[in-house]
């Protein structure tokens, strides 16, 4: 049995490099590129989930709940928490839009001189 304990998952027991072929192993990888560029598209085309996780990290740390689970809970099941991502992510979109102006100015700016 061959083992690696390079970029070996923490908790985990390490690698069997001879329990795939080569061909197994290549396939496996090209899988994983494969997921990850799914996932990435997928969040691409859903910036809610994105600030969604990003304004419960932002709850959770200004909050500090001692029982996070019940904030959790408490944060996902709220009325207002549809209304909330919708305006957040309305305001990604302004800021959005007023970058794209900021960014014409200034090449307009290098273009004239």
């Amino acid at each position: 049995m061959s083992t690696s304990k390079i970029n070996k998952p923490y908790g985990t027991e390490d690698y069997d490099r001879d329990a795939l072929t080569n061909v197994q192993h290549s396939k496996t990888n090209a899988k994983k590129i494969e997921l990850r560029i799914e996932n990435e598209k997928y969040l691409r085309e859903h910036p809610e989930i994105t600030l969604l996780i990003n304004d419960f990290l932002k709850q959770a740390y200004l909050n500090k709940p001692e029982n996070v689970q019940e904030f959790a809970a408490e944060y996902f099941t709220e009325r207002e928490l549809r209304d909330r991502i919708n305006n957040l992510l309305k305001e990604k979109e302004r800021r959005f839009e007023i970058n794209k102006l900021v960014q014409q100015m200034k090449t307009q700016d290098l273009n004239k001189n």
